[in-house]
């Protein structure tokens, strides 16, 4: 079955999907929080913490393999290419156990450098080696699904993985494992979850007869394990957009940095809101960028009417009624920053523009928008260091370089729009 072609009714009812997973997940992971730092003793819990930190620093990667792997789904299926797909998560999978054999190598060499917390034993590392081992597999069949727009067995897969979390950890802890208890509880999920994740992918690469021909495709950019870094480096530098201006709003604001940590969590709801939107997209417009099908405007279109309809509604309310949400979600000590409220409601709309232009370029296999991305980071950054003196003076910031940076991957996209390669037959070779 060939990737669905983009809707709206499609569109809606799949970020819906996705949007209520992620919220049922999100809650779990906060019950998870909540209980463990119920359970534990303040220095369990703070290693707890220091050890999720990690976790999600080294599992990093799974998050690009599993684009990675959405995208070419969605190429291969194009032209129902079920075969080659299915060689290519051998590859990956095959590559992932050596990634999985040299960071194992690599934590056990830094424990005995000293590198990690004291109270880290070998089997601490030993088991953190499990866990980002099996989140990279994870991620193949995640991104499987993504890219097979199964995205109702892509939520029930991160739902599955937060409740043995929760209920494993609980279990261990409850019957005095303390730490070590949750670090097995995780070690033990993930392997779950791996296996869960098998099973919802064991027919993906099942093919009728009749869609044996292939059909024509395209010269898609960034089409082999060549675009990987890219993707790295977009991932990343788009965590960076959403994320550094908190660390540096800690450094130089003092006293009001609680103020702008409110206002920033408050943005994230807009960001978060709308990311579902651009993972739905995700496979339809590589989909589009492998068959040369010249739907990339109908895409945009959709989707981008559809992030405003949320961004509209969201800041609307954030502009009418800001003193009410602040006072009602984080309470009357954060009331000086109702004022900016609005205000951050627009900036967090830019990056979800820029969010979903990212993803688009991604789909197309495009490179040149890692450089306008990467350099407004860093004037990001220097305006920050230099206009600091208040929250209205970050904020002016964070609205120039984002307005400057939808603009810029505005532009790059329509210039890729009306460069259209033509069809030609798929390759023989492989492309991982």
């Amino acid at each position: 079955m060939a990737v669905k072609p983009i809707t709206t009714l499609f569109l809606l009812k799949s970020s819906a999907v996705i949007m209520i997973g992620s919220l049922i997940t999100g809650v779990i992971n906060y019950l998870f929080t909540i209980v463990m730092a119920r359970l534990l003793s303040p220095e369990s819990f703070g290693s707890v913490a220091s050890l999720l930190s990690w976790i999600a620093i080294l599992g990093f990667p799974a998050s690009v393999i599993s684009m990675h792997m959405a995208r070419q789904t969605a190429i291969f299926l194009t032209s129902h290419e079920r075969q080659r797909l299915q060689e290519l998560s051998r590859k990956i999978n095959f590559v992932s156990f050596l990634g999985i054999i040299i960071l194992s190598v690599i934590l056990v060499t830094v424990h005995y450098t000293g590198f990690f917390p004291e109270d880290w034993t070998f089997n601490y590392v030993l088991l953190i080696s499990i866990i980002i081992g099996f989140s990279l597999l994870t991620a193949v069949n995640s991104g499987l699904l993504h890219g097979s727009q199964y995205f109702f067995r892509l939520s029930l897969l991160a739902l599955i993985a937060a409740l043995l979390k929760f209920f494993l950890a609980g279990i261990l802890v409850a019957n005095g494992y303390d730490v070590y208890g949750v670090v097995v509880a995780l070690a033990a999920s993930s392997a779950i979850s791996y296996i869960f994740s098998l099973w919802l992918t064991r027919r993906l690469f099942w093919s009728s007869p009749a869609q044996a021909a292939s059909e024509a495709l395209i010269k898609t950019p960034g089409g082999s394990s060549q675009y990987l870094p890219y993707i790295f480096t977009a991932l990343f530098l788009l965590l960076l957009l959403q994320n550094i201006d908190i660390i540096l709003a800690k450094h130089w604001l003092d006293a009001a940095a609680g103020y702008y940590a409110v206002l920033s969590t408050a943005g994230k709801v807009i960001v978060f809101g709308t990311a579902a939107i651009s993972g739905v997209v995700f496979p339809s417009a590589a989909q589009t960028a492998a068959s040369g099908s010249g739907q990339e405007k109908r895409i945009l279109k959709i989707s981008m009417s559809t992030i405003m309809l949320i961004v509209i509604g969201t800041v609307g309310l954030y502009l009418i009624i800001p003193e009410k949400i602040i006072t009602t979600i984080f309470g009357s000590d954060y009331l000086p920053a109702a004022s900016h409220l609005g205000h951050i409601g627009i900036i967090a709309s830019l990056w979800a523009i820029i969010q979903l232009y990212v993803r688009l370029l991604l789909a197309k296999g495009n490179r040149a928008f890692l450089i306008p991305l990467f350099l407004l980071i860093a004037a990001e950054v220097a305006g920050i260091s230099i206009w600091h003196q208040s929250i209205a003076s970050i904020l002016l910031v964070l609205f120039i370089t984002g307005a400057a940076l939808t603009l810029s991957l505005a532009f790059i996209y329509q210039r890729t729009i009306f460069t259209k390669p033509q069809p030609v037959l798929p390759p023989n070779n492989l492309a991982i």
